[in-house]
């Protein structure tokens, strides 16, 4: 799950830029979110997962690079793409450890090549769990998994596939597939569930909703540990 936020004053090329990418991320059947914004300080003040950041340095004639400092602090890992009118904060903008530096006038023909870089780099980064399944021996990468659900001794494995959905099967325990997953990514909410908190879409008393409309039961010995994830995700 590629999340993304893009942020910027003008809110024609703020819908423009989104556009564009959410068409890039279906043609390479990346999973991806998409949060948009007009202020950089709305970022600050509330979580938002950020692996890929495209916005821009001045907003309302400031120029903000002590935010930008701020976000990188907060998300140390997220690409960032800075697309503006000039380039005359390129100097300061790559000592931010600037992805990426495009303007506006040049967006049609340097965002696509920007996109290819940024997918280059997520791949090399994403986690990977290696398993056999019924279905036979596969490497499936961890933001793909929705979610995993023990049924006796058996683990069903719910993935999302770009634009489709699938479901895998191992003879295996939850205790056994939690110990390969990537622990910040991954939540278990009950003893035979373990959830991917990239598709979290709400947090309720008693269940967790996905974004696909499965609700996965929060067991009561648990209920304390989600009370923390659900004040980080709202």
């Amino acid at each position: 799950m590629l999340n993304t936020t893009i942020c910027h004053a003008d809110d024609a090329l703020r819908s423009y830029v989104a556009r564009l990418v959410e068409q890039y991320f279906n043609r390479h059947r990346i999973q991806y979110t998409i949060f948009c914004c007009q202020s950089l300080q709305v970022l600050t003040e509330q979580f938002h997962p950020i692996e890929l950041l495209i916005t821009d340095v001045v907003f309302n004639g400031n120029i903000e690079i002590p935010m930008l400092l701020k976000i990188r602090k907060q998300h140390p890992a997220a690409m960032m793409v800075i697309l503006t009118d000039t380039n005359e904060y390129a100097i300061q903008g790559y000592k931010l450890g600037i992805f990426r530096y495009i303007l506006r006038a040049q967006l049609e023909n340097e965002l696509p090549h920007c996109m290819d870089a940024v997918l280059v780099e997520y791949c090399k980064h994403r986690d990977t769990l290696e398993m056999k399944f019924v279905e036979g021996k596969y490497c499936v990468y961890q933001d793909e998994i929705v979610y995993m659900e023990s049924q006796g001794h058996k683990v069903n494995f719910h993935l999302s596939l770009g634009m489709s959905a699938r479901i895998l099967t191992a003879h295996t325990t939850i205790d056994a597939v939690q110990t390969q997953l990537n622990p910040y990514r991954f939540v278990r909410p009950h003893k035979s569930f373990l959830v991917n908190c990239s598709y979290i879409n709400k947090i309720e008393s008693g269940n967790i909703l996905i974004q696909s409309g499965d609700r996965i039961p929060i067991s009561q010995s648990r209920r304390k540990d989600l009370d923390t994830l659900r004040t980080t995700i709202l």
